[in-house]
């Protein structure tokens, strides 16, 4: 009987690692390896559970219970928890329209949404599902300066007011998981396709009608013979500036009018200078 329950019930769902689960079940093993796969021999994947795992709480007893106060400001607004919905790509492959149906949980809970770059909704589809959105947008840093502008003022455009900039992916981490469900670049292996056939629920929310949903926000920059799921990811390792600094971080502080906060921190070092330089947060790797 100890089982993690499959139906479709949401509300009988008692954890995370249950809706993980239910998900797994759902989806072909290529998109739940890209969605759950780590770097490697995966060890960071595994120490950013244990390391929280490992962090204990000692609590006094008889003391008076009371609702608990989870209100936080962050950035100078007052949110009920203290949580916000982080950027993560290509949800679409999961999930039709799911950066949607993320953007407008967020707003119904008066939370914070960052929109990643290589999201699969644009900047402007977001903002006309949920116009109340506390609206983050995050920037990969990119060679082409034009393309990066007009990310910029497309998020300006649409009330972004925090912009998120992610540091620490500009060359992409070695998943050789993810890597083993395909026989050649662009091609999956035998077994995966065979996988995917025994989804057809999948096959039909998320590839019914058009297939394999695109980058949205990138699609007006991606060459017309590259604009394929995996030619788009190809576009973007392509473009990411390896030679992000922080000479370049502080000409974008000045360009950016809006809060500016700091993705891949890993060095308190790196910390004290991003406060330096003006940043309004930082996100820690």
């Amino acid at each position: 009987m100890r089982r993690y329950y499959r139906g479709h019930d949401l509300q009988r769902i008692q954890s995370v690692a249950e809706m993980a689960a239910a998900a797994r079940a759902r989806l072909p093993h290529f998109a739940w390896e890209y969605l759950a796969g780590g770097a490697e021999d995966e060890l960071t994947l595994s120490r950013n559970v244990s390391d929280l795992q490992a962090i204990g709480l000692q609590a006094h007893t008889l003391r008076p219970c009371a609702e608990p106060k989870r209100e936080v400001t962050l950035l100078g607004k007052a949110l009920p928890l203290p949580i916000g919905i982080g950027p993560s790509g290509y949800n679409g492959m999961l999930w039709p329209d799911a950066d949607l149906a993320l953007a407008r949980a967020a707003a119904r809970r008066r939370l914070p949404f960052t929109l990643s770059t290589v999201s699969n909704a644009t900047i402007e589809a977001v903002r006309q599902a949920a116009p109340e959105l506390d609206f983050w947008f995050q920037l990969y840093p990119m060679k082409a300066a034009e393309m990066q502008e007009d990310l910029l003022l497309r998020a300006e455009r649409a009330g972004c007011e925090v912009l998120v900039v992610t540091t620490d992916a500009s060359i992409l981490g070695n998943r050789e998981w993810d890597r083993r469900s395909f026989a050649r670049p662009r091609q999956l292996s035998l077994r995966n396709k065979l996988d995917v056939l025994l989804h057809p629920g999948w096959m039909k929310r998320v590839l019914y009608p058009g297939g394999m949903p695109v980058l949205g926000n990138l699609a007006p920059y991606i060459p017309p013979a590259e604009r394929n799921a995996l030619g788009s990811m190809k576009f973007v390792s392509e473009q990411m500036d390896t030679q992000f600094s922080w000479d370049k971080l502080a000409r974008l502080r000045q360009r950016w009018q809006g809060k500016l906060v700091l993705k891949g921190i890993l060095h308190e070092d790196d910390a004290l200078q991003a406060v330096a330089l003006g940043m309004d947060g930082i996100v820690v790797t």
